[in-house]
């Protein structure tokens, strides 16, 4: 079953947040009793796989290693949050713009500013400050914007999956089957590094999980005929679920 994680802001990141909504619990609280009750399933974690793409696979990750107990099984196709990359975090939105919105509608058209209002919406969520109640990583004071490292340390710390491993460890090798892959050439390297890093960090951890570093662009590779969700996810699913 596919799970629609839209929300009316700019998106959930499959978190608990007061700014947001509390998705995470959605997940594991109603939507898997829902789809129990509704069709015929094995109600057991070695009978359920999370399978997600890009964001999507950070949260299966994320969904995986906090909840063994429901979820035996993740496939992450070139995943985000990760890690956090070569480039300084917060180098990538127009945080100019992000101050200056009045409302969700004035970052249409900005995605990456979108998803740091999301990601800062999810981990520094302040419901206090409208219209995004929430802090962020670059802040104004005397009309400029100055880097704020205690909310870096913050976002990084819920975000990162590398940095979340350490205390979800003996969760992680609860887990029936791990496997993450990612593209070579994805236009934004960092989550290549972050990738490479995570399973690194798995290695430290004795969590057993495949990995693989693929030639060409996620959004070609994945779902055209025959692509790696064909022949990578499926066959990953077939040998690890218990039917």
């Amino acid at each position: 079953m596919i799970g629609d994680y839209s929300s009316p802001t700019t998106g959930s990141l499959y978190e608990n947040s007061p700014a947001t909504g509390r998705w995470l619990d959605y997940t594991v609280e109603e939507l898997v009793p829902f789809i129990d009750r509704t069709y015929r399933t094995l109600r057991r974690p070695e009978s359920r796989a999370l399978v997600g793409e890009m964001m999507g696979g950070g949260g299966a990750l994320m969904l995986a290693m906090r909840h063994p107990d429901v979820f035996g099984i993740v496939y992450a196709l070139n995943p985000v949050r990760t890690g956090t990359g070569l480039l300084p975090v917060q180098t990538y939105p127009n945080w100019e713009k992000i101050h200056a919105a009045k409302s969700f509608a004035d970052l249409q058209g900005d995605p990456i500013s979108q998803i740091f209002v999301t990601m800062s919406q999810a981990f520094l969520p302040n419901a206090d400050r409208p219209p995004f109640y929430c802090d962020f990583l670059m802040e104004k004071r005397d009309g400029q914007l100055v880097y704020h490292p205690e909310n870096a340390r913050k976002h990084v710390a819920g975000f990162a999956l590398v940095e979340i491993a350490d205390a979800y460890a003996e969760n992680l090798r609860r887990l029936r089957a791990i496997a993450f892959d990612w593209s070579r050439y994805d236009p934004i390297q960092d989550h290549v590094y972050g990738s490479a890093a995570l399973s690194r960090k798995f290695d430290l951890l004795g969590v057993d999980h495949e990995a693989e570093e693929y030639r060409g662009i996620y959004w070609t590779e994945n779902w055209r005929e025959h692509g790696r969700f064909d022949a990578r996810v499926l066959p990953f699913l077939a040998r690890h679920l218990v039917f």
